[in-house]
């Protein structure tokens, strides 16, 4: 197959990975959720691929158990909480399936919602056996093909990485540090998993595309600036929570961030401001005393007690020098341990997935923001189309891979340990 030289591009990445990898997806939407709030097609119609990658990147399905089930509530007229009580289920259990959070039921809240599906159709056996035997195929397929929505499907990547032992993994981001603002334990998590495996000769390499950032484009508040972010109360929640998380970090046999920071702080932050002028889009390089001072600002706001960042653009520069720091971090760390790691691209990828074999988890965030971030599995592609899925993808990372410079940032610091 021909790939454009520039798969990274956006626009080129969804002209020829869209039409293989998308479609199969909006296909098994529709084929699965006759009873669902939403449909991509009209019946009868016959829709080229073009027309699944263009309805997909405007309407976006929630995920097949989410819809199964609001659909039962929907008849029945009932509120979240009333649906979840009749369940005699927590209402939070609910939500999250409904929000993406959940992919797919537990047995017991399984169980509980086929009693509820008898108890509706006591009059029409056939018909609750005809549901309840979809909701057991829709259940089954989602816990095995749903990412779930960004940062939730870290816990994806992780499963799918683990389940392979033996496989090589490839990874395509756009931020070494993928989801540690955003669900900084599971992250940290994931990180001593590749280091593990590593340890186990397990080959993994992990290319960055894209200018260093201080989150990840599968985020929402991607686009924001500083003080927008700091005024929604969303990311404020994030923010608060990961604060807590560097102030608590319990670190083992690796060299606490803290001690890390301290170091690079004494060093006149002049390794780190080797990075960020590499790698940042050069509009954002600050001075040496700049950085200095944000990296001092940020270290006596998270690990005072009482310190916090605010929406003043004078805490935007600190708050950027703490998650440029927190994604170097995890770089020395990865590299140490022997992950082969390539920074490149002007541009940062419209794809990330993670592929392990025969297997990969991807991810879309070139979409609108209520869509972006969403993970599917190839194991939603029909068994015979799977393998050409994975040439795609891993045709995307080789090509990539082979004209990416190696890492200019080797030496690591001489007390930086393996997690």
């Amino acid at each position: 197959m021909h790939l454009p030289v520039d798969l990274i591009n956006f626009n080129a990445t969804v002209r020829v990975l869209e039409p293989l990898l998308v479609a199969d997806v909006t296909t098994l939407w529709v084929r699965f959720l006759p009873y669902g709030d939403r449909l991509l097609t009209q019946k009868g119609e016959s829709p080229s691929p073009q027309h699944y990658a263009d309805m997909t990147r405007s309407v976006l399905p929630p995920p097949p158990l989410a819809a199964f089930l609001k659909n039962r509530q929907l008849e029945k007229r009932l509120s979240v909480e009333a649906f979840a009580e009749k369940l005699s289920c927590k209402t939070d259990t609910i939500k999250d399936i409904y929000d993406g959070k959940t992919q797919a039921a537990r047995p017991k809240t399984l169980a509980k919602i086929n009693k509820f599906i008898e108890e509706s159709y006591a009059q029409d056996s056939e018909r609750a056996n005809s549901l309840k035997d979809q909701l057991v195929e829709i259940n089954n397929l989602a816990r095995r093909t749903y990412g779930g929505p960004f940062p939730f499907h870290l816990e994806a990547l992780r499963r799918l990485v683990n389940q392979r032992p033996r496989d090589c993994v490839d990874i395509l981001v756009d931020c070494a540090d993928y989801g540690s603002f955003f669900h900084p334990a599971l992250h940290r998590l994931i990180v001593k998993m590749l280091v593990d495996l590593r340890k186990s000769g397990r080959a993994i390499r992990m290319l960055v595309a894209g200018p260093i950032r201080p989150i990840t484009s599968a985020a929402e508040f991607i686009e924001m600036k500083h003080e927008e972010r700091m005024a929604d109360m969303h990311f404020i929640e994030y923010l608060n929570r990961y604060i807590e998380y560097l102030r608590d970090e319990k670190s083992t046999d690796a060299q606490p961030f803290r001690e890390w920071l301290d170091e690079h702080k004494a060093d006149d932050c002049r390794e780190i401001l080797s990075w960020v002028k590499c790698y940042a889009q050069q509009d954002q390089v600050p001075s040496a005393d700049e950085l200095c001072a944000w990296m001092n600002r940020a270290s006596s706001t998270v690990y005072n007690p009482a310190g916090t960042f605010t929406a003043s653009r004078d805490d935007g520069g600190p708050l950027l020098a703490l998650l440029w720091s927190r994604e170097r971090y995890f770089e020395e760390m990865l590299l140490r341990s022997g992950v082969a790691l390539k920074r490149a691209g002007a541009l940062p990828p419209a794809i990330t997935f993670w592929l392990s074999g025969k297997r990969a988890i991807y991810v879309f965030n070139e979409t609108k923001l209520e869509e972006r971030g969403w993970a599917f599995s190839t194991l939603l592609v029909a068994k015979d189309e799977r393998p050409r899925k994975i040439s795609v993808l891993k045709s995307v990372f080789e090509n990539h891979w082979t004209q990416a410079p190696e890492y200019k940032f080797l030496e690591c610091a001489a007390s930086t340990a393996v997690v």
